[in-house]
């Protein structure tokens, strides 16, 4: 299941990023696969290691854009951020790396001219996934982590 989600994930970001910015597959360098593939192999442990995780999803997002390359590959963000508030039994450490999370994507798409609010929307989609994937209640808490959702 965890090398689908990953092969699923390097994929969809292929063409996401293809689709995105009017960019097709021929404008992805060699290196911006090379850092989708390493982002994707990231994701083999998300369960047992989701901050480190999302810590490499939002270095090759920096990357990709330091490096200017098109589009904006967000689905490593997304399966990692929620991995974090999935598996990581202290809610301060996913409240902190929703924070982060949330900063690069609205820094990202704010330097990349999109609207305001195509902004919001993709910041509170952000935190409904991770408050939705670590609950907002200790019981829920409890109950995700143990297995009963």
């Amino acid at each position: 299941m965890d090398v689908a989600v990953a092969v699923v994930v390097f994929g969809a970001s292929i063409v996401n990023v293809a689709a995105q910015d009017a960019a097709g597959v021929s404008e992805i360098p060699v290196a911006g696969f090379l850092m989708l593939a390493i982002g994707s192999v990231a994701l083999l442990w998300r369960r047992s290691r989701s901050p480190a995780v999302l810590g490499v999803a939002l270095a090759m997002t920096v990357a990709w854009m330091a490096f200017g390359y098109p589009g904006n590959p967000v689905f490593h963000i997304l399966v990692s951020l929620y991995a974090v508030g999935r598996f990581v039994p202290k809610e301060r450490i996913s409240l902190a790396a929703l924070a982060v999370a949330l900063a690069l994507v609205g820094f990202a798409q704010v330097t990349d001219g999109d609207p305001v609010a195509d902004v919001v929307v993709a910041m509170v989609d952000d935190a409904a996934l991770v408050r939705g994937s670590s609950g907002s209640t200790p019981e829920l808490l409890r109950g995700c982590r143990s297995g009963a959702s």
